[in-house]
């Protein structure tokens, strides 16, 4: 093995031209790193736009730099070197795969195109590729179109044709994006699997930052520069004695809610910078204070926040720094006040409420019901018989492994898609006799933002007013105070489509929230999100509630579940739980078999695969019934 680093730059620049009148973006900006050949994992983290997409091309060599060298393992990527062909492999973020080809046809044809390899000598390319698809649990759906799978398994396709050649160096851009925690959890099973039986070493980005922490080596990007490079232990150890868990009492959970919230919202208004971080995780309260702080320090900052009385009740102590703190450290720190993220303020002319409404769901009114619903595509049941509610003000999230039906539960709430059977009901409509009432009771922001790209900010803003029954005085002064309430006033001549994506996020919601509906949608919204827009993004939805909006998202971040006041877990289009965080926490520990279940995310994976071997079991023992 070659004791040269794994990755080598020096003032790396990568520069694009940007549209007319707009100064050139420089994706990648005087990038100088040195990674450790010891180093067999390396992550690479940051935002949207932090160039992380460009630098993975410039090391596999699609990209050409405008300045600075860089080399990979010793050699100078060029995609035309056959050398480095046999080095190096690259799984990018569009798969790439061809959706009218079988799993093996996709196989085979990239193995022709990129000259396959077996893995060890003597083995055909036949065995090869059996192997490849035994590794990635691809095994058995040789013969099913790759426009058919599901998303967890395009992802394993994809990575076995990364594979075909063997390479010595594995890039991986964001591997993981867009998949429920299952798919994860089996795709690093693979890498895993694949880094112990050979000499490969892997190079992957990805939005995640606990997969980040498992990592040898970890390299920090933000607006095309370097903001760190190291081991993960190093960058944890600068948490040390900032980190805390403060456990509540107890009381119900809806107090939980009221308690979390006001703590959230008093860090984003807080002068004084104590806390630079709250966060909802296990049952508990995690916090991150910006100088390292006594037990004692921190309790007489929550007595500030809660007061003596409820204090006493309290349980605070030190915890294990994760990698989201190290992060929020180099991130938070000098912009935390006002920066990406809803406000609400503005659109009503009045100060925004800081303080949660505390009010129990029970109390509230029913503001979305459905009952018995399900939706068929052709022979294909996508949801089945599914029943619940959401009251006013409440945040209700829908969860699911990929293919479990949540997208389309989601479609059939905000009528973008008629159930087949059963009855929707939004503040007492019936969506299908009364659809455009029901709609302008409702604010929807789609994944992708569903944003005018040509567009400038303030004319999506004048179109959406306009679309919502909005003129002359009345129209102006809506679109004025939602540039303000949503620090957009900068951004007011700029396209939609040049926004920053926190920016992008802000608008999209402003756009949504012009008519002050009862009801908002939110798909995926924080997808590709920082870590520092998601906490501000969250802290405004909590806000939004309190005020009385409801509030319906899906969300692949599982602890993002934390916020929601009650959430379902589907699957096979099923709704195999429903109720709150703590409610969800027990129902699997029912089934966990004894396994400690903590986080939403070991509840999830729980029940899910409680369910899958129930289903399993009735398949088998149908099966024995008919033999």
């Amino acid at each position: 093995m070659t004791s040269r680093p794994m990755i080598d730059t020096k003032n790396l620049t990568r520069i694009f031209d940007a549209a007319p009148g707009r100064p050139p973006i420089r994706a990648v900006d005087g990038l100088t790193i040195s990674i450790p050949a010891s180093a067999r994992l390396v992550a690479l983290v940051g935002p949207d736009g932090a160039g992380k997409s460009t630098l993975m091309r410039l090391v596999c060599g699609l990209e050409v730099p405008d300045h600075g060298y860089i080399e990979v393992l010793g050699l100078a990527p060029d995609p035309d070197d056959e050398r480095f062909l046999e080095t190096v492999a690259y799984m990018p973020q569009s798969l790439g795969l061809y959706k009218d080809l079988s799993v093996i046809e996709n196989l085979e044809l990239f193995g022709t195109l990129r000259g396959a390899k077996s893995m060890k000598a003597g083995m055909s390319l036949a065995e090869h590729y059996r192997q490849l698809l035994q590794l990635t649990g691809l095994a058995g759906f040789e013969g099913r179109l790759a426009g058919d799978l599901s998303g967890g398994m395009k992802q394993k396709l994809a990575l076995s044709i990364a594979l075909v050649r063997a390479p010595r160096f594995l890039i991986l851009d964001e591997p993981t994006v867009g998949v429920d925690p299952l798919s994860r959890r089996e795709l690093w099973h693979i890498i895993q699997q694949m880094m112990a039986s050979t000499q490969t070493t892997c190079f992957f980005s990805t939005a995640y930052l606990e997969e980040a922490e498992k990592a040898d080596w970890i390299i920090c990007l933000t607006n095309g520069h370097l903001l760190a490079a190291d081991t993960p232990t190093a960058m944890l150890s600068k948490a040390q004695g900032k980190s805390f868990r403060v456990q509540l009492g107890d009381v119900a959970d809806t107090i939980k809610q009221t308690y979390t919230r006001r703590l959230m919202q008093r860090v984003g208004l807080s002068d004084e910078i104590f806390c630079l971080d709250v966060v909802p995780r296990d049952g508990a309260i995690e916090l991150l204070t910006q100088k390292s702080q006594t037990l004692e320090a921190v309790k007489a900052w929550l007595i500030a926040q809660w007061g003596k009385e409820f204090v006493t009740t309290v349980d605070v102590t030190a915890r294990p720094a994760r990698m989201e703190d190290a992060y929020a450290l180099m991130t938070f720190e000098g912009k935390h006040r006002v920066e990406p993220g809803i406000t609400v303020d503005g659109l009503t002319g009045q100060a925004a409420s800081t303080e949660p409404n505390g009010m129990s769901p029970e109390s509230a009114s029913i503001v979305i019901e459905t009952t018995d619903v399900s939706r068929h595509f052709g022979d294909f049941v996508a949801v089945t018989a599914s029943s619940f509610t959401v009251r006013r003000g409440e945040i209700f999230g829908l969860l699911g492994p990929n293919g479990a039906g949540k997208t389309t539960t989601f479609r059939m709430l905000c009528g973008l898609l008629p159930p087949s059977s059963g009855r929707v009901m939004l503040e007492g409509r019936d969506l299908r006799k009364a659809l455009a009432k029901a709609r302008a009771e409702i604010g929807y922001v789609a994944q992708k933002f569903s944003l005018y790209a040509n567009l400038t900010v303030e004319e999506n803003l004048r179109y959406f007013a306009r679309s919502y029954g909005f003129y002359g005085a009345t129209l102006t002064k809506q679109v004025e105070d939602a540039l303000v309430a949503y620090k957009l006033a900068r951004y007011r001549k700029m396209p939609a489509n040049d926004l920053p994506l926190g920016a992008k996020r802000d608008l999209a919601i402003a756009c949504a929230l012009l008519h002050q509906p009862a009801i908002l949608f939110l798909d995926e919204a924080t997808s590709g999100a920082d870590l520092a827009s998601r906490r501000h993004f969250w802290r405004g939805l909590t806000k939004l509630a309190a005020q009385g909006t409801t509030i319906v998202v899906t969300t692949h971040f599982m602890e993002e579940a934390e916020y929601c006041d009650r959430f379902l877990i589907q699957e096979a289009g099923r709704i195999l739980a429903i109720g709150t965080p703590n409610e969800i926490r027990s129902a699997a520990r029912q089934v966990s078999d004894g396994h400690p279940v903590r986080s939403i995310e070991e509840a999830f994976v729980a029940l899910v695969e409680e369910d899958r071997r129930a289903r399993q079991s009735v398949i088998t023992s149908e099966g024995v019934t008919h033999d």
